[in-house]
């Protein structure tokens, strides 16, 4: 059995490197390409990630993921990056992980190859159905 030198090594890292990033600009563009036939019908979903700006859906019928932003959302919202919630500055609503969302597919950021929802409705979650208790 032959061993690599280092350099081929490192040849073949890149090559395996830049064949992933090939792959995974498909698959970003191949899902951007099919969100354009959604229609605007309300479809349920739920929370996958948090950030500061947003968050991001994924959809129960196709595991599509799109995002949510804070400028889209009425008022201001807070991060809290230990439990990744998004909280309302005056009324308390959470948006954190696991939350069902009802989403319309509102557009995709062609430059980004970002999938936009915008909010129809959402469940309200134990913390801020709790929140004035106590």
């Amino acid at each position: 059995m032959m061993a690599l030198s280092g350099d081929k090594l490192l040849a073949l890292q890149g090559a395996q490197f830049k064949a992933r990033q090939a792959a995974n600009s498909l698959e970003t563009w191949l899902k951007s390409d099919f969100a354009k036939t959604l229609s605007e019908e309300p479809m349920d979903g739920i929370i996958s990630r948090t950030i500061p700006a947003g968050f991001f859906v994924r959809l129960e019928a196709n595991g599509l993921e799109g995002f949510i932003s804070c400028k889209d959302l009425n008022g201001k919202y807070s991060f809290d990056p230990v439990t990744l919630r998004l909280t309302h500055n005056k009324n308390g609503r959470i948006f954190q992980l696991d939350q069902a969302v009802k989403v319309s597919f509102s557009g995709v950021d062609d430059e980004r190859r970002q999938i936009n929802f915008k909010l129809v409705e959402t469940a309200e979650t134990p913390v801020a159905a709790n929140a004035g208790a106590g």
